[in-house]
């Protein structure tokens, strides 16, 4: 699968060692005036490929979002056409009221993407939140790209957790 990745968070940048090591390839871009995302990205210890937000749609299947939630307005603006895709919301709401979520402003901004949000801090709707780094929350507006998303992290690591409508099902165990 090609991953293209918006930004690279420390969310994001423990998915991408993941995804590479199963042998996902995986484009990087960054807005303009940010950190150079190659050197980040160097750090996983293989060649990477990185492009402009604008070639990020065109070369990839799904997105995902790593930048800051100040720059994921500009980030969706420079993406190029993104219409279809799976967008993978990694953007930190922390500190954000839950009109503001970042899962929010996707599906606004993009409505004919399927978001799927991965959190590791979701307080807003459970009833037990959680403060377990090992723990994701996932919750998508598309049961099908919710399910290929929880399979590409599966033996990452992680324990997820699928919040729909107020249940929470635990679908990965394994935690190394």
């Amino acid at each position: 699968m090609d991953i293209g990745v918006m930004g690279i968070n420390t969310f994001a940048m423990t998915f991408c060692k993941h995804w590479i090591s199963a042998g996902h390839k995986i484009v990087f871009a960054d807005l303009p005036g940010q950190f150079d995302i190659f050197k980040k990205v160097s750090a996983l210890g293989l060649s990477v490929s990185v492009t402009t937000p604008d070639q990020l749609a065109s070369l990839t299947e799904i997105i995902v979002l790593g930048v800051e939630h100040r720059n994921l307005e500009k980030s969706i603006g420079l993406m190029g056409h993104v219409s279809k895709k799976i967008v993978v919301d990694l953007v930190a709401d922390t500190g954000t009221p839950a009109h503001q979520s970042s899962f929010v402003e996707i599906q606004k901004r993009l409505p004919d993407v399927k978001v799927v949000k991965l959190t590791s801090v979701y307080r807003h709707h459970l009833h037990q939140p959680s403060d377990n780094k090992q723990v994701i929350y996932s919750y998508s507006n598309d049961q099908l790209a919710q399910r290929m998303v929880r399979w590409s992290i599966l033996g990452s690591g992680y324990r997820m957790v699928d919040v729909d409508n107020g249940i929470h099902e635990v679908v990965d165990k394994k935690t190394n």
